[in-house]
């Protein structure tokens, strides 16, 4: 039987009046595929310390790139026991991956990405049971374009084509992510809300909702920006007088990270109109 080899990688926790160190064990084969560039590793409280964050890591030389201190952090001690019933749940998947990767997850199916999940072949085959999940959370509308989820093997993933698809590690380390770094907050958020429900089934009711409404909003932009170009601050102003909210410069973000990439929209129609009369005043 072969012996998985690893990199070792000495982390330091990025608090100021803490930073104390831990060194942790990665998967060599994680870093093969050809595509991998930069893998999160999600360091959940007391693996290393009272505190929770993600540490970017590099494949060239397997240096630590950066950190990110996660400020709402789910317990993922306290959601083992939910963990070991039949029925998969919003905290069977966080029991198993972490809230990183649960909150990549939500992003993929959110943009219509594929889902890779890295597993050895004596694991057993959960993708079924997570897509089973992942469609109780996609509104009915939205469901034209199907949930892809699936498995890979350790042994296949370096020659796997990984470029346009969300790819977590069976320990939830992010080794692969198809679109642009955005904040995570409206996910984070969203599991933090759930979470604040007892019963199982109606947190999923909730994330299908919210999910509901971030797709509707982009779809309005999406209807606006393919016929017109406007100005973003009027765009802003059309999305809360239409949904009666205030819309963030995270959530807007979001937004149209969405109408690019699950819709196929060219944003370029969404102007910033300090920049165009800078633009206008040049000629």
């Amino acid at each position: 039987m072969s012996t998985t080899q690893v990199v070792s990688i000495l982390v330091t926790c990025p608090v100021e009046s803490c930073r104390k160190e831990k060194t942790f064990e990665i998967p060599k084969f994680l870093f093969d595929n050809k595509q991998t560039g930069i893998l999160a590793l999600p360091v959940h409280k007391l693996d290393c310390c009272e505190h929770e964050f993600i540490v970017f890591i590099s494949k060239q030389g397997y240096k630590v790139s950066g950190y990110e201190l996660i400020d709402t952090a789910v317990d993922i001690s306290k959601l083992y026991e939910t963990s070991q019933a039949k029925k998969f749940f919003l905290e069977t998947l966080l029991s198993k991956y972490g809230t990183l990767a649960t909150s990549a997850i939500l992003r993929a199916i959110i943009l219509d990405k594929s889902i890779y999940i890295i597993r050895k072949k004596s694991e057993k085959n959960i993708a079924n049971k997570i897509f089973n999940l992942l469609i109780q959370f996609l509104p009915e509308e939205y469901q034209n374009q199907m949930i892809k989820i699936s498995h890979i093997f350790e042994s296949g993933f370096k020659e796997a084509e990984i470029e346009d698809t969300l790819v977590i590690s069976s320990t939830g380390i992010i080794v692969n992510t198809p679109w642009n770094s955005i904040s995570d907050n409206f996910e984070r958020n969203l599991i933090n809300e759930a979470l604040k429900i007892l019963d199982q089934e109606f947190q999923s009711v909730l994330i299908k909702e919210e999910l509901r409404k971030i797709l509707d909003k982009a779809n309005f932009i999406n209807q606006i920006i393919e016929k017109k170009e406007i100005f973003e601050n009027d765009l802003k102003i059309k999305i809360n007088k239409r949904f009666n909210v205030s819309i963030s410069n995270l959530d807007f973000k979001l937004l149209k990270q969405i109408v690019s990439v699950r819709f196929g929209q060219d944003i370029s129609n969404i102007k910033i109109k300090s920049l165009t009369k800078i633009s206008e005043g040049l000629w």
